[in-house]
């Protein structure tokens, strides 16, 4: 998911930094992250393993986290194995003067909001589904207590959706008008309608020439760039909310619940309470 989210952006060089401790978890980010971003044709530089001294100190790691965050190739998107990490990134980064996300994009996991909000600037993050997790396994474990007989239950873990915030803000595509349009589509489409005339506006040339060179850049035309940037938070908003579905219609900008409806059966071969159902199972 991390990867998508830069390919999305169109980056193509990439870069992973892991829990210090080299933990499982960590580095099964870290390889899957790779083999993603490889896969596409980038190139990803992972960051090296650790002293026990800097393993335990971060005043002593510093100094090797600043070189090494220099040294990279720019621009460049970075994934970090949890949020942590990513404001250490942002804190060595701004003893470098790298700019963010110009220079470096920063991705973090868990979504702490504690730590995601405090950094400078904000850092993007992935939603995961430990705190739901911990809910209904509590859930669960209270029944047992009571005496109750059920059935062998595993809850899986994973990540849900990525949280935007301006660490990511940015896109590494060289056409500047291009840019802007994506960059519009990013931050106003999942709240509030917009339209292709409106992105029209933002390259500045007639329809057909726009229309031309945004597919030809980004490889989607404006329309579906839009309603994917629709989708996306119509999905953050099954997982995250309990907002009805006609609500949810009305907040992401489509004027009718069964439009959206069709949409979104085409894009993940299931209804809108389907998909909530099985997030909610997994979280």
């Amino acid at each position: 998911m991390a990867a998508r989210y830069f390919l999305d952006r169109h980056y193509t060089r990439f870069a992973f930094v892991g829990e210090p401790h080299g933990l499982y978890w960590s580095l099964e980010r870290g390889k899957g992250f790779k083999e993603t971003v490889e896969q596409a044709g980038g190139e990803c530089f992972m960051y090296c393993k650790l002293t026990y001294d800097e393993q335990h100190d971060w005043a002593v790691e510093q100094p090797r986290m600043r070189r090494w965050l220099k040294s990279l190739p720019k621009p460049i998107a970075l994934f970090a194995a949890m949020d942590g990490r990513g404001s250490q990134i942002l804190d060595a980064c701004m003893a470098e003067n790298i700019s963010v996300p110009d220079e470096i994009a920063v991705l973090g996991v868990d979504n702490d909001e504690l730590i995601c909000e405090a950094t400078f600037p904000t850092m993007s993050s992935m939603q995961t589904t430990g705190e739901r997790n911990g809910f209904l396994i509590a859930e669960h474990l209270d029944q047992l207590m009571r005496g109750k007989r059920l059935k062998k239950r595993i809850f899986e873990g994973g990540a849900s959706h990525v949280i935007t915030r301006r660490s990511t803000d940015a896109t590494m595509i060289p056409d500047a008008q291009i840019a802007r349009a994506l960059e519009f589509i990013w931050r106003e489409g999942g709240h509030q309608p917009i339209h292709v005339p409106d992105v029209v506006e933002k390259i500045g040339s007639s329809r057909r020439h726009a229309e031309m060179r945004f597919k030809t850049i980004t490889g989607r035309t404006i329309l579906e760039e839009i309603l994917r940037v629709r989708l996306e938070r119509v999905c953050t908003l099954l997982c995250d909310t309990n907002l009805s579905i006609s609500e949810i219609t009305y907040k992401c900008g489509f004027e009718r619940e069964s439009y959206l409806a069709r949409l979104f059966k085409l894009r993940f071969d299931c209804t809108m309470s389907t998909y909530r159902s099985r997030m909610n199972n997994r979280m």
